[in-house]
């Protein structure tokens, strides 16, 4: 995607079903809970980091490895919803250009 899309861009090529969903991620990730939920994944992420740093098996290493991976995806959660979001506004928009666009062919 060449351009990051605001929220209202997003919101205006999302269908019904869709918007609905993105606005109740927005409202979630706006609250203080969840503010406190990316801190807390990120300081779990950091401490998976250390423990596998500082195992002393290979197996304890990946267990550390899979929940620092665990850790990051729930700490990035708001700009991956976002990115799947914008992909699928980007779609619906790019489908109404074409739409127009052969419109204008077999008038």
């Amino acid at each position: 995607m060449e351009d990051q899309m605001t929220s209202h861009e997003i919101m205006k090529w999302l269908d019904d079903a869709a918007l609905d969903r993105f606005v109740k991620f927005q409202e979630l990730f706006e609250t203080a809970g969840w503010r406190l939920m990316e801190e807390y994944a990120n300081a779990q992420s950091n401490a998976a980091i250390l423990a596998g740093a500082n195992c002393l098996t290979w197996d304890e290493n990946r267990l550390h490895k899979g929940a620092r991976v665990v850790w990051d995806e729930i700490a990035n959660a708001h700009a991956t919803f976002m990115r799947e979001f914008a992909l699928m506004a980007a779609d619906a928009r790019d489908e109404s250009t074409r739409d127009e666009d052969l419109a204008e062919i077999f008038e």
